[in-house]
């Protein structure tokens, strides 16, 4: 049945030239207010205080993701008579419910615990509310396995949140078999990072935010159709996998290319990290003050809503407004309001100096960072701050996830798939960004970039250090 346009219903696509196509089943997901709480967290959290329009939310990028996935596995179905409409149908509610973990301002609550020494993942809470909305909402339980078994879900589950690889090489997987391995690719693809939740995100953050890049809406509608199923042997084991056609070797490092450059002009802009960080400290301030209402009526603040779905699925953005109306009289309450207001007054952190590393560790400019920081010793209102940034393919600075790519060969013969690995402009980065407090004096900034610059010179000719503060 879910190859019948008639079970679907059209959204707006946004950034899309048709509208999405999402079966009707979804509805039972999407009208529950675990996921209608997409649509109050920011897709780029914090980021929408620099690009003033780039207003789009996890929400609209959750449908996006589940169009996409109806695209390739109905291109797949052309090719393969083994794929199902169950097959389509899980990877597409997968493609749906991917983000339904995030929390407040997305990455950037994450970065908060994990500076607080708080292990979480999105992905482990994703799964978790899709549970949840299963367990609470009759509705949609009764819908989904109208369709689906318990197998099923349990697809669905591994699609959102992919096992890795064993010692073995082996995925312990119990949605599908190994004939059906490759389906574990499209929605997060753990070998290189193409998937459609990559395409999905490139195409819309870059349109909302108005920078151009390599990748576009026209090379989504190449990939797709270059999309196919083989069995490749990699180390003397055979396994089905997704491959692209060769002609597609340029868009897709086009694409990596573009996840790059998304992130060095947008999410990592010079201008993030003050905003980042009073926003982080006004969380981890709050965080054990701050009560929503969890399982069985019993309150849980932030730390213990990470344990509690029903009390998680309350915090999206508006945590910040919370805080600032928050009548408890701590002096944590006090000190996480003043950071909101600086965010609100623009009285934040001003750039130093941007430091390219190139043939440096970054333990040692860390170090020399560091050393020049203790001569400026200030109260905690004029401390001076960094932070390194990290701009890659998606998997890692010292992996080129196009060698991990798998293209189809022109010639007709079986198991004819290989990697290829073209010269590509694939180069990683790590750059460092410096910050002194609201206010700083021209002079002492010049005077910290000096010192800067004199002493990273030690690490190396390579090492490039920019000025960027524009005060007066």
């Amino acid at each position: 049945m879910f190859y019948d346009s008639s079970n679907y219903f059209q959204h707006s696509g946004g950034v899309y030239h048709n509208n999405l196509k999402i079966p009707k089943v979804c509805l039972s997901i999407i009208d529950t207010p675990a996921f209608q709480r997409l649509d109050s967290i920011g897709q780029l959290g914090i980021v929408r205080r620099i690009y003033r329009q780039a207003t789009h939310t996890r929400f609209e990028h959750s449908l996006g993701v589940a169009d996409l996935a109806r695209r390739v596995m109905t291109e797949l179905r052309k090719k393969r008579k083994d794929v199902t409409g169950t097959d389509m149908l899980c990877v597409i509610i997968a493609g749906l419910c991917h983000d339904l973990g995030h929390g407040p301002f997305s990455h950037t609550f994450e970065f908060a615990l994990k500076d607080s020494g708080i292990e979480f993942r999105h992905e482990e809470m994703s799964v978790a509310i899709f549970d949840h909305i299963l367990k609470t909402e009759p509705k949609a339980k009764k819908e989904l396995f109208t369709y689906l078994n318990e197998q099923d879900i349990q697809f669905i589950r591994e699609l959102i949140d992919p096992p890795k690889e064993d010692i073995d090489r082996n995925f312990n997987v119990r949605g599908r078999g190994k004939e059906k391995i490759w389906m574990y690719e499209i929605v997060s693809n753990t070998f290189h990072g193409l998937d459609i939740d990559k395409m999905d995100y490139i195409i819309r953050d870059s349109h909302h935010t108005e920078i151009g890049l390599p990748c576009n809406l026209a090379f989504i509608s190449r990939c797709i159709e270059g999309v196919d199923v083989s069995t490749v042997t990699i180390k003397d084991e055979k396994r089905k996998r997704l491959v692209w056609s060769q002609k597609l070797f340029d868009d897709i490092s086009n694409l990596f290319n573009s996840r790059k450059l998304l992130f060095s002009r947008v999410c990592y802009h010079k201008k993030m990290y003050p905003l980042e960080f009073q926003i982080q400290k006004a969380i981890k301030l709050a965080a054990p003050h701050l009560k929503f209402c969890g399982s069985n009526g019993r309150m849980k603040n932030v730390l213990e809503a990470l344990k509690d779905v029903e009390a998680y699925i309350k915090l999206n953005d508006h945590i910040l407004t919370l805080i600032e109306n928050c009548d408890l009289r701590h002096d944590d309450i006090r000190e996480a309001k003043k950071c909101i207001e600086k965010i609100n007054r623009r009285e934040v952190h001003t750039t130093i100096a941007k430091i390219r590393l190139a043939g440096c560790s970054e333990k040692t400019v860390e170090e020399t960072i560091q050393s020049v920081f203790k001569r400026y010793a200030k109260p905690e209102e004029e401390k001076l701050i960094y932070v390194l940034r990290h701009l890659h393919f998606g998997k890692g600075v010292n992996v080129n996830p196009l060698k991990e790519v798998l293209f189809s060969s022109r010639s007709k013969k079986s198991n004819a798939e290989k990697n290829l690995f073209f010269e590509s402009s694939l180069e990683p980065e790590i750059t460092a960004f410096v910050y002194g407090w609201y206010g700083i004096e021209s002079n002492t900034a010049k005077e910290i970039f000096e010192e800067l610059k004199f002493e990273l010179k030690k690490c190396g000719d390579k090492i490039f250090v920019e000025s960027l503060f524009r005060g007066s």
